[in-house]
């Protein structure tokens, strides 16, 4: 039978692709959303807790990684979570709190670019 060679490329790169393919998709995504690594604060963050004074008990950092862990389970990406008087806006993907604010700020400020919110 004679085929176009489109379809025959075609069918040897699936082939090939499905070849390559080492672990299921689901245990892959898996693994990415359960990621454990610890809490970073990026520059900036780090910035923004030296110029406003602010600090994490343990315990505090232990309900922020529990948001981070609950916002992940959700499939959010970038929240705003809030610890008693602190407002974080963390990539949940890098598990890096990125920006930090103190509770008062916080009020009069309109936060953009995230995609949900978390109280811990």
């Amino acid at each position: 039978m004679i085929q176009k060679v489109s379809s025959l490329g075609q069918q040897t790169r699936l082939q090939d692709a499905s070849r390559r393919v080492e672990k299921p998709f689901d245990q892959i995504l898996n693994q990415t959303l359960n990621r454990q690594g610890p809490l970073q604060f990026s520059a900036h963050a780090q910035r923004r807790m030296v110029g406003r004074n602010v600090s994490l008990t343990q315990e505090q950092m232990q309900r922020l990684d529990e948001a981070v862990g609950c916002a992940a389970a959700k499939g959010l990406r970038e929240p705003l979570v809030l610890i008693e008087d602190v407002a974080m806006v963390v990539s949940v993907t890098n598990r890096t709190v990125i920006t930090v604010l103190r509770g008062d700020e916080a009020r009069q400020t309109v936060f953009t670019n995230i995609d949900g919110g978390g109280i811990g």
